[in-house]
């Protein structure tokens, strides 16, 4: 068994994951009112539809272009002239590559969708754009390069490079270090532009091992409640359709300082064991946070695998369910 930890979907990623670049772009500051040192996300309504005006990293300190190509880039606004800026590095003329630059825009009247076509010279590492006088309302943002296949959700040049693994962990995909997320409703949406921003859609995750019919390793945001996991299973369980195995992980290095789940769980054992809770402490002769930490994360990863075993079914667990405890041996070298 060979598998393999995949990296990030960010603007500055050196892979091109989905075929929809909207999807890996970075949405960070609203630039009417914010700077890239003081990033400010534009507001949203409850389906995820932005609500004015914005800019976005398309891809910044990527490999240069190969070769001259043109960018679609697809959306829907309530105004009848929206204004497509950009900024394009290096964007300097070139007697022989000229210089990228937006080519058209315009306006399918029976869709209301709009088209920008950007000429992307040879050579370019970064691109930002901005959207404005949207009439309050933008959604159903798409960036293809012009001979992608756009049927088709993962980059086939992705695909071909991650093929012969049987397992993919999706930690970084998923942005588990530091994850806000504690509901099933604050999980990213499939339908949600820059999927790196939070972490991918569960969704994508199945459809990518199913793409590669592999076994997936997924791990549980620390904050996430029995629901969101109840919830996480059971699409997991209905979207694996390979009869694929899961490997179950809570969070990830719970042990390591450097991120916001470490403190997190050293916060919730110590507290539970100070407010007169000794079921971490149940041998009384602890007085050591850490040691707490280690059985809360033991404890919630069986309290995870009861809720897997009510969804996948008891015969399943160890078999197609694997949890994993994660841990960390620390050893004296004097």
């Amino acid at each position: 068994m060979l598998g393999v930890n995949l990296e990030w979907a960010e603007d500055w990623s050196k892979v091109e994951i989905f075929n929809d670049l909207a999807m890996q772009c970075r949405v960070p500051y609203n630039l009417v009112n914010s700077t890239w040192a003081n990033p400010v996300e534009p507001t949203k309504d409850s389906d995820g539809n932005i609500t004015e005006d914005f800019g976005l990293v398309l891809y910044s300190g990527r490999n240069p272009e190969p070769k001259h190509t043109y960018l679609n880039v697809t959306f829907k606004c309530n105004s009848d002239a929206p204004i497509m800026k950009y900024d394009f590095y290096p964007n300097s003329w070139d007697k022989e590559n000229g210089v990228s630059r937006l080519m058209t825009l315009t306006k399918d009247k029976n869709t209301n969708v709009w088209t920008a076509r950007y000429f992307l010279r040879q050579g370019v590492t970064q691109i930002i754009m901005s959207f404005r006088n949207l009439g309050g309302f933008c959604s159903d943002i798409h960036i293809f390069r012009e001979d992608a296949d756009i049927t088709q959700k993962f980059n086939p040049q992705y695909i071909e490079l991650t093929k012969g693994y049987t397992c993919y962990r999706f930690m970084e995909l998923t942005k588990c270090n530091n994850s806000t997320h504690v509901n099933w409703e604050d999980r990213t949406k499939p339908n949600e532009i820059a999927q790196g921003n939070r972490g991918i859609a569960w969704e994508y995750v199945a459809e990518f091992c199913n793409q590669q019919k592999g076994d997936a390793w997924i791990n549980i945001p620390h904050m996430a409640t029995d629901n969101y996991v109840r919830q996480l299973a059971m699409l997991m369980k209905d979207k694996l359709i390979y009869n694929q195995k899961i490997y179950v992980e809570y969070s990830n290095e719970i042990w390591n300082g450097m991120f916001k789940q470490t403190n997190w769980i050293n916060a919730q054992a110590y507290n539970e064991v100070k407010s007169g809770n000794m079921e971490l402490d149940y041998d009384g002769i602890s007085s050591d946070m850490y040691i707490w930490a280690q059985r809360y994360n033991a404890r919630r990863c069986r309290q995870i695998s009861k809720i897997f075993e009510e969804v996948w079914g008891k015969k399943e667990i160890n078999k197609r369910v694997r949890i994993v405890i994660g841990g960390c041996c620390y050893r004296d070298w004097e």
